[in-house]
């Protein structure tokens, strides 16, 4: 399991199939987001030792010079080996309720419009 280690301050664990955000919510840091407010590009980091692979290279959150500066998302960058990254936490963003990972079977589904289930 790879190893992020944020410059000047903490260490998380990230599991292979895991993104650095998520990976540093559920350690309990306070990582910049806005996904899920419909927002891109608030999670960024500056990688500066290790290797990532990005679940969605083209983001929109990403600007080429972003790309230069070797900064990536957050929410879509899985660590592959041991990693340093850069990224202002704020007090703000440390969860009050950690994500956590679960096992589940998917019992059945419905339509509730023409277009979600």
């Amino acid at each position: 399991m790879p190893a992020v280690r944020i410059e000047g301050g903490a260490e998380y664990a990230c599991a292979e199939d895991d993104t650095l955000l998520r990976a540093g919510l559920r350690a309990g840091l306070g990582f910049p987001y806005e996904c899920n407010a419909g927002s891109c590009g608030t999670c960024k980091v500056e990688l500066l030792a290790g290797a990532i692979s990005s679940l969605r290279p083209d983001a929109p959150g990403l600007a080429e010079r972003d790309r230069a500066k070797n900064r990536v998302l957050a929410c879509q960058a899985r660590p592959t080996a041991d990693c340093a990254i850069k990224v202002r936490l704020r007090p703000e963003n440390v969860p009050v309720h950690r994500p956590a990972r679960f096992l589940a079977t998917l019992a059945g589904w419905r339509d509730l419009t023409h277009d979600m289930r």
